[in-house]
């Protein structure tokens, strides 16, 4: 017999447990889950480990907690594991006490696994910002195998003064214990191709994907494209597309997207849009596709998968989607749930018929305030791990949906 689909709530925190995750979680190779909180004032990076018989309890351990500058603190996006288990991350503020941010520009960290089991992670902090090469990381890192890590910063940079951010890649060290090499790979440049970036995913050829959240030629945020050239040149940059007004002065197409984009099998880019769209009641934000040119140099296709606020009970404010196992279904959370308070999580199945609308379903609707956070992770058996809730420094819940 079929099970039933259910939400399970695997773990609320405390304030003694960090308290109000910041992003959603990511899983190790063992099925545990990793994640950051920042209700404390300062943040912590956990673990979640699954209990050794259905039904038991998940285990919280705190890796690593925060402690200021030049350490860095309150982490504003999730981890990525990384070669060797090591989990990798970034602060919003803290590092180097010389940028001319009065917290700190933020930092890039890692947390390594111990030797034996029972003994303390070890915290790195492998760069700290300066605002010449960006400032206030505040989405996931992308790994790739050899452990270069790609990210963005969601403001600074020296180009034109812009202060709009970056996207950087952060080497790793030859010699265990050396330094990182970082190198910004763009700077953004606000009216011309986009201001505060929402990190970037690797596509094929080692090309990143990304977006921007404003600015850009049609003036309401972009999305782009870095292409490697000779080893150790510069990145090429191509806009894929701008969102832009329509004809009304309006934002049907879309505006300001509010997550990295997710590569499907067929090289299609999927993201959402905070705003815009074509909803009845309100403009509350989109779900799209970018489908790549049939010839090379071509023009991007761009699809709008769904427009939320469609109803007064819809929910708003998408952040992101993820495709479900077997790479058909995408599923997403939001910010708000449609009714007020605190979003939900959502699957959009593809159309029956070509050209058809995606269907929209409502999977579960938080009661934490803070909405359901960003990145969402699927593990065996297609189950579906997310946090919820982030205004209370002693809330907030780790769910996992079972399909």
């Amino acid at each position: 017999m079929a099970q039933t689909p259910t939400v399970e709530t695997i773990y609320n925190f405390t304030h003694q447990s960090g308290g109000a995750p910041a992003a959603g979680v990511t899983i190790g190779s063992g099925g545990e889950l990793y994640g950051t909180t920042d209700g404390s004032g300062i943040g912590t990076v956990f673990s979640l480990t699954p209990p050794s018989a259905p039904g038991g309890l998940w285990t919280e351990h705190i890796l690593h907690e925060f402690s200021n500058s030049p350490d860095g603190f309150l982490p504003q996006a999730g981890v990525t594991v990384g070669p060797g288990g090591i989990v990798y991350g970034t602060t919003f503020y803290g590092g180097d006490t010389l940028c001319a941010q009065d917290l700190g520009c933020g930092t890039v960290f890692s947390v390594t696994p111990p030797a034996a089991p029972g003994d303390p992670w070890t915290e790195a902090v492998i760069h700290a910002f300066n605002d010449e090469d960006g400032s206030g990381p505040a989405s996931n890192l992308a790994v790739r195998k050899d452990g270069v890590l790609y990210g963005t910063t969601s403001r600074g940079g020296s180009i034109f003064e812009e202060n709009c951010g970056t996207v950087f890649s952060l080497a790793p060290p030859a010699v265990a214990g050396g330094a990182w090499t970082e190198r910004v790979l763009h700077m953004f440049a606000g009216p011309a191709d986009g201001c505060n970036p929402n990190g970037v995913a690797i596509g094929a050829g080692g090309v990143l994907y990304g977006t921007t959240s404003q600015q850009g030629p049609g003036e309401l945020g972009t999305v782009f494209a870095l292409a490697p050239t000779t080893a150790g040149g510069a990145w090429t940059e191509t806009i894929l597309y701008s969102f832009a007004y329509d004809s009304q002065g309006g934002k049907s197409d879309g505006a300001n997207p509010s997550s990295a984009v997710t590569i499907g099998g067929n090289g299609a880019l999927y993201g959402t849009t905070g705003t815009g769209g074509t909803g009845a009641v309100c403009a509350c934000g989109t779900v799209y596709s970018l489908t790549p040119p049939a010839a090379a140099g071509g023009a991007w296709t761009k699809t709008i998968l769904y427009s939320f606020g469609a109803t007064a009970t819809d929910p708003s404010f998408p952040q992101g989607v993820t495709f479900g196992s077997g790479g058909r279904v995408l599923y997403g959370t939001t910010l708000d749930s449609g009714g007020g308070c605190c979003g939900v999580l959502y699957l959009l199945s593809p159309p029956p018929v070509s050209g058809g609308n995606w269907m929209e379903t409502i999977l579960y609707s938080s009661t934490t305030p803070g909405g359901v956070n960003a990145g969402l992770a699927v593990g065996k058996n297609g189950v579906v791990y997310g946090s919820a809730g982030g205004l209370d420094e002693s809330g907030g819940t780790v769910f996992a949906y079972l399909p």
